[in-house]
């Protein structure tokens, strides 16, 4: 099992909490909504065998334990913003990056709004078009219990 070496870093946006393993050239993984850092443990996993540093964010998608103040920007464009100013506050650009579900489609804004702070980019499957972010109204029909504050959703 992976072990982690977990800390806060504050960002304009709020504080994220972000984990790391291994030792090498780094490696940035973004989850999708309502997952956290450990759907990446498998491939950190391998990854830190290999001669990589993973650098794992819990992002504010539902599954955070850190939570970010009422002011914070948790729009798409809010979100891009957030993943450019950790990479830039963790001194890893040109950072390589792999995301998947909501994150490939907040990867594809990162990449056009701030495209100095990616060296690569690995988009597994995800979010994309009329697909991303579903509707709140849709998610609050089918598990009311988990949205509590959609603001960001835009619902």
């Amino acid at each position: 099992m992976v072990q982690y070496k977990s800390r806060v870093v504050r960002l304009r946006q709020g504080d994220l909490e972000v984990h790391e393993a291994g030792e090498g050239t780094p490696l940035v993984l973004l989850h999708g909504a309502f997952t956290d850092h450990t759907i990446w443990n498998d491939l950190v996993t391998r990854m830190v065998v290999l001669g990589y540093r993973c650098v794992v964010p819990d992002l504010p998608l539902g599954s955070h334990r850190q939570p970010m103040p009422q002011h914070a920007d948790l729009s798409p464009s809010g979100l891009a913003d957030l993943v450019a100013d950790l990479i830039t506050a963790l001194e890893l650009a040109p950072a390589t990056i792999i995301s998947n579900d909501t994150a490939t489609a907040v990867m594809q804004l990162v990449l056009t709004r701030h495209p100095t702070v990616t060296g690569a980019a690995v988009l597994t499957s995800g979010d994309a078009y009329e697909h991303f972010l579903p509707p709140c109204s849709l998610l609050s029909k089918c598990c009311p219990m988990f949205l509590g504050d959609c603001r960001c959703w835009g619902g």
